[in-house]
């Protein structure tokens, strides 16, 4: 039987109260156990290398604008948000490392810089060319497999953009990764929007091309020019109608003077042939008629006042009333009406020849505005009419215009976006100087150094209990020797 039994234990698998007997009983060794894993701790921490990091905020900013309608929206092709894992993808895509070897080639400082290996350890470009001895295809090759080990991109705490990091044991180093990332990021970016953008204008202009074709069926074209050309048309057709509708009101005035002239000389002649035989009180009585009616057509002539003739007959008018209400005033006894009578007559064989011809001259005119009238006024309903019927044709093919129109309008859109484009990424420093790190925190270390040493002195004791075959209790006394039998316990000697 041995001490085995003594160190485990069935519910806690290790006999502490053991153990701790076992660690006080070896103290010395311990101690000395204790000081050697201390020492090899922070010879450890004090030997690591420095890591120098250095830190780039960027947004992702929307080059989708606001849609008016979901036709166009449909029609933008707008791609989803670009996430984290688009972006992780993109720089460690196999054309990414490979253009940025290229652009960390071109640098000044390229045999200089030091990355990390794929196991964190220092990797300086310098010992790579001297190993691959100096054969440029072979160092792209190596630095292309490990490179993306000293650059990432992380999501922020606060979700409110990105960040890249790039890690190096040089601050230069470090430094000129981050400036060639930043540019190649930009430049891939920049790549895939205008890639993204002259996919939509291909689509677009093969949509345009294909909805103007199946427009072009219907004459939509050629509608649309016609209702332009009846437009122009109806307007100067209402232009013609409204000066031909001035001279016609003219010469209606015209021959409404004229008819009251006639009407004038055939009063007077009746006036003439009144006898002096009538009543006093009669012949008063027809001078007022005369005078209101005289007066009366003044007030119509002065109403359609529209030419010097018409001035020249209501002065005769007016003379002609100034001189009945004098007969009014004078009337006196009744005399021959026999001379007066000639007097109208005669003056009506002068006047009225040419009053009549006026008047037919007059008249033709008239009916002739008229019906210019009349043929202009069916000729614009007509035009109306036309050009009525050929928008309810081109209201119903609306839809599809309107669908068209948007099509247009969102080709243009992306063709001047497409030559004005610009990286939706904008980078900001979130530190101006590089953090220094260090692969083992002093954290990390202590509790390394506590966890290390505990485990150094438990293994060394139960090791060494093991082989020490010396009894020290009463307990690996039962266990060494199962059928003694025990007597009594002697008390401990002090010396």
């Amino acid at each position: 039987m041995n001490k085995s039994l003594l160190i485990f234990d069935k519910s806690t698998f290790i006999n502490i109260k053991y153990l701790y007997h076992v660690v006080e009983r070896y103290k010395y060794t311990n101690i000395s156990l204790v000081i050697v894993a201390t020492l090899l701790c922070w010879m450890t921490y004090f030997s690591q290398e420095t890591v120098f990091l250095r830190e780039t905020g960027f947004i992702v900013n929307s080059t989708e604008p606001a849609k008016n309608s979901m036709l166009a929206l449909s029609l933008s092709g707008s791609s989803k948000e670009v996430g984290i894992s688009d972006l992780r993808s993109m720089i460690n895509a196999w054309n990414f490392k490979d253009e940025l070897i290229k652009r960390l080639r071109k640098t000044n400082s390229f045999s200089d810089l030091i990355f990390f290996d794929s196991h964190k350890n220092r990797l300086a470009v310098k010992s790579l060319i001297a190993s691959c001895q100096e054969e440029r295809e072979c160092v792209d090759q190596k630095l292309t497999k490990v490179i993306d080990q000293s650059y990432k991109i992380i999501k922020k705490p606060s979700g409110a953009g990105y960040a890249l990091l790039t890690h190096s044991y040089d601050e230069e180093s470090a430094r000129v990764l981050e400036k060639e990332v930043i540019r190649l990021v930009e430049e891939f970016r920049l790549q895939a929007l205008s890639k993204n953008i002259s996919n939509k204008v291909d689509g677009l202009e093969k949509m345009l091309k294909e909805k103007q074709g199946d427009l072009g069926l219907y004459n939509v074209t050629s509608i649309q020019e016609k209702i332009r050309i009846a437009d122009g048309e109806i307007s100067d057709l209402e232009k013609a109608i409204e000066e031909l509708q001035l001279i016609h009101n003219r010469e209606k005035a015209k021959l409404f003077a004229a008819n009251l002239k006639y009407k004038q000389l055939m009063k007077k002649e009746n006036i003439a042939l009144e006898t002096s035989d009538r009543d006093k009180t009669e012949k008063l009585r027809a001078l007022e008629s005369r005078v209101r009616s005289l007066n009366e057509n003044i007030d119509l002539l002065r109403m359609n006042n529209e030419n010097l003739e018409n001035d020249g007959i209501i002065k005769k008018l007016r003379a002609q009333v100034r001189a009945y209400r004098e007969d009014i005033k004078r009337l006196g006894p009744v005399k021959s009406g026999v001379s007066t009578f000639e007097s109208a007559q005669k003056n009506k064989n002068e006047i009225l020849p040419e009053l009549v011809i006026e008047m037919k001259v007059l008249e033709e005119n008239e009916k002739k505005l008229s019906m210019e009238l009349k043929n202009l006024s069916e000729k614009r309903n007509n035009l109306l009419k036309t050009k009525n019927e050929l928008g309810v044709k081109l209201e119903n093919l609306g839809p599809e215009i309107e669908v068209l129109n948007i099509i247009k309008k969102q080709y243009s859109k992306n063709v001047v976006q497409s030559s004005t484009l610009r990286s939706d990424l904008e980078f900001a420093p979130i530190r101006p100087e590089s953090s220094i790190l260090q692969t083992h925190s002093l954290r990390k270390m202590i509790l390394l150094n506590i966890f290390f040493a505990s485990f150094l002195v438990s293994f060394v004791s139960l090791f060494r209990c093991l082989f020490d075959q010396r009894i020290y209790t009463s307990e690996e006394l039962s266990a060494m020797c199962p059928g003694l039998k025990v007597l009594g316990h002697s008390s401990r000697l002090s010396l």
